[in-house]
């Protein structure tokens, strides 16, 4: 997560000048907001190893989220690059609402109850923008939209369900349901959002591992 929420802060900076310069003031605004809010997601985990006297992963360890952070990066425009943001806030949600409640720790519960409001109040402007974009989009755009969160998805359910496995059970989660939590809300949003489907999480995912 603190790699996701530098490569989120990462993404804003560099979407902001494309929104800017096609006039769209309206998701500008909100791109230097979310950019603030992944700043201060980033400063409290920081705090959390901090407090706990730790220290996070070496980056050389986790180089799947190097991959993912490609993924995002390299999409094609910014419509495809918001959807793969929004993604990885629905799967920081999950994430975020599991720690919260593994926890007694009031201060600890709080700093993860204000990501979460974060992230709800990013989710209502992707649909926003979704809602008012999404029927320009050309049936070739639809199709490659699904199978870019799929890719995303897969590369995820590999952490969460792997490496991430015993971690998460060691909190009192169980990663398969917290997986199929976070599939079901992403398939869910891409219907909503009228992208037609393709290969499943596991194939894409492994058509994305050939690719990055």
């Amino acid at each position: 997560l603190l790699v996701s929420e530098r490569g989120a802060m990462q993404a804003c900076g560099t979407m902001i000048p494309q929104v800017r310069a096609r006039g769209d003031h309206d998701s500008e605004l909100v791109m230097h907001a979310m950019m603030l809010d992944e700043a201060r997601h980033w400063e409290g985990l920081n705090r959390i190893f901090v407090e706990l006297r730790s220290a996070p992963t070496p980056i050389a360890e986790w180089k799947e989220m190097l991959g993912i952070n490609l993924l995002i990066m390299r999409g094609a425009s910014f419509d495809q690059w918001l959807w793969g943001i929004q993604i990885c806030d629905i799967i920081a949600g999950h994430l975020y609402a599991a720690f919260k409640a593994s926890t007694d720790s009031k201060p600890v519960q709080a700093l993860f109850g204000g990501f979460l409001r974060d992230e709800a109040r990013h989710h209502r402007f992707c649909h926003l923008f979704f809602s008012r974009e999404a029927a320009r989009f050309t049936s070739a755009e639809r199709a490659r939209y699904r199978l870019h969160g799929r890719k995303l998805v897969g590369k995820f359910e590999k952490m969460i369900c792997g490496r991430l496995a015993d971690d998460m059970r060691r909190i009192g989660a169980d990663p398969v349901r917290v997986f199929e939590k976070i599939a079901a809300q992403v398939e869910k949003t891409a219907d909503e959002y009228g992208f037609v489907g393709g290969p499943s999480a596991s194939n894409a995912a492994a058509s994305a591992d050939a690719e990055v």
